[in-house]
């Protein structure tokens, strides 16, 4: 199976969202969603919202793993990065 990584960091998790909407996941077999940000940041709305965009784009629902990691040093924005798998 082929892998892509996209990451991104971006100030809120909204801007997360519009971001990963443009990525084409439509033949991937599954994803690793890894979401970082700081614990004051890091709230269930913000991955509800990168998980459902994500979700939309993966072929026949896939598998989704969900990883959060918390880092203070992000201050004020979000990393999320995408690891799909092709094949």
């Amino acid at each position: 199976p082929l892998l892509a990584i996209f990451s991104l960091t971006v100030a809120l998790a909204a801007e997360s969202a519009v971001a990963l909407s443009g990525l084409d996941l439509s033949n991937a077999k599954g994803a690793v969603v890894l979401i970082k940000a700081s614990p004051q940041n890091l709230k269930l709305a913000e991955t509800r919202s990168v998980m459902k965009v994500t979700s939309a784009r993966v072929a026949n629902d896939g598998p989704l793993l969900l990883q959060t990691i918390y880092d203070a040093s992000l201050k004020d924005r979000i990393q999320v990065s995408v690891l799909a798998t092709f094949g």
